[in-house]
């Protein structure tokens, strides 16, 4: 699940793959999201499409009263029945003769070993009535309806998945790609889900959501393709990280009080899910290693600021890897030195910590300095800051300081950046009068160096004009 980015344009270029992936969008996935939506479950009222939104809004509201609705709401709060313990059971479904059922070889007996969140009661009960919300709210009549704009973002996605180089999973984990089934939610927005083999009878697959462009319809940027990599490394990761997971449990015991406020964030609420999900993220940045390796150090850097905060110090340990193949000929021949890395750097964690700290970019240099003062008759046409650390260029972000006696300062034009260092603020010199004092916040958050660490905090830029 990667929410991460979204505020910069990257390019990505990707390795050649020539297998000939699709998307879809399936009526389960939608009905299910769509239930959840009218729940008030967060993760599933996020639509990045509007029209789409407005649309579900227009024909399912008045349906919020079916007994459905409250019975979910009941569950997410009692028993954690939201993210991916909704998606993976939407995958168990299907819609035969205008009703709601398991798939062939699915039984609900089977539900709760494939997710604990679940038990058999409370799956039949909820299977019986979305069904009966299926049938009253004219779910198919307004699924057959948005048809076209269904497939207008299949085609979007599977642009971006041509591009994916398949072969690479055999190289690196000696298994084949395979054939996964790859579905759109469009009510996820930025949340995506594995469906694992654990908990299919057939092969692997994965959820994504989808955004829309300007105006308005489904669209895709190119970094988004990272995150369905992510995905479907899953597949892949989780078998070994759970094999080794013993030896590493210790370890995560140990790094997880000094990141889970971090992680947290991006839901992974104990050491085992943490520690799994560095484990994938770090095979992803191998893919980026060998098929665009000019974006590992800012994909591993922005992992860090999500709170993999050794991630660093593992892609360097993976020269290892790389330097002896016939020894490592995949990655699971090299996970007990992985176990070993993790060890010690739970046994160095402090100092892990302080290199994270020391690696942020700060802004070294401001000219007018802050807080000086600048003659009317001497008014300088820009404002210039400087950063400690070469920066990314593709993105910049400011807002007024809130404090009594401080105007927005006034911009000519738009900002720029003159170099990898340098973010030029352009003055509307005109606009700037004698006894007034002028400033901005700088978001630290929109300010990412080259390796993907942005500025602590904001930093306040201001002058008093004479």
């Amino acid at each position: 699940m990667r929410k991460f980015l979204c505020l910069f344009l990257l390019l990505f270029g990707f390795g050649s793959g020539h297998a000939q992936m699709t998307s879809k969008i399936a009526p389960c996935f939608e009905l299910t999201s769509i239930a959840f939506r009218l729940a008030g479950a967060p993760e599933y009222a996020q639509c990045g499409v509007p029209v789409y939104s407005k649309d579900i809004d227009a024909h399912f509201l008045e349906y919020a009263e079916h007994p459905l609705i409250p019975f979910l709401q009941q569950i997410r709060r009692d028993y954690g029945i939201s993210y991916n313990a909704v998606s993976s059971t939407a995958d168990w479904l299907t819609i035969k003769n205008g009703r709601v059922k398991l798939k062939p070889g699915y039984d609900t007996a089977d539900v709760a070993k494939a997710d604990p969140r679940w038990t058999e009661p409370v799956f039949r009960r909820y299977l019986k009535l979305l069904d009966d919300f299926y049938r009253k709210s004219r779910f198919r009549q307004f699924y057959d309806s948005h048809d076209e704009l269904y497939r207008y973002a299949e085609g979007k996605l599977d642009s971006l998945l041509a591009r994916v180089d398949t072969g690479w999973f055999e190289r690196f984990y000696g298994q084949q790609f395979g054939d996964p089934d790859i579905f759109i939610g469009l009510c996820n927005g930025p949340s995506n889900y594995a469906l694992t083999t654990e908990s299919r009878n057939e092969g692997y697959g994965i959820v994504v959501g989808c955004g829309s462009d300007n105006e308005g319809m489904p669209y895709y940027n190119p970094l988004f393709l990272s995150i369905v990599l992510h995905e479907f490394a899953h597949n892949y990761s989780n078998p070994l990280f759970m094999e080794y997971w013993p030896q590493m449990e210790r370890a995560a015991g140990i790094i997880y009080p000094y990141v889970s406020e971090q992680m947290a964030q991006i839901a992974y609420g104990d050491s085992k899910t943490t520690v799994g999900e560095w484990f994938n993220n770090l095979c992803v940045l191998m893919y980026y290693r060998e098929t665009e390796p000019e974006w590992v150090d800012y994909l591993a850097g922005s992992m860090q600021e999500e709170g993999f905060v050794w991630m660093g110090r593992a892609v360097e340990f993976m020269d290892e890897f790389y330097a002896d193949r016939e020894r490592y000929p995949h990655i699971g021949d090299f996970m007990p030195r992985l176990v070993e890395f993790l060890d010690e750097t739970a046994d160095n964690i402090d100092q892990v910590m302080k290199e994270y700290a020391d690696q942020k970019p700060y802004i070294a240099e401001v000219t007018p300095a802050v807080g000086s003062t600048v003659m009317a008759d001497a008014l300088p046409s820009e404002v210039v800051v400087r950063f400690s650390e070469p920066m990314s260029m593709n993105g910049y972000g400011m807002n007024w300081i809130q404090r009594h006696g401080i105007e927005h300062i006034p911009i000519e034009g738009s900002l720029r950046w003159q170099d990898e260092y340098t973010l030029v603020i352009p003055l509307d010199t005109a606009a700037l009068e004698p006894g007034k004092t002028y400033g901005a916040n700088l978001l630290g958050w929109a300010f990412r160096s080259q390796k993907g660490f942005p500025v602590s905090g904001y930093y306040e830029v201001y002058f008093t004009v004479r």
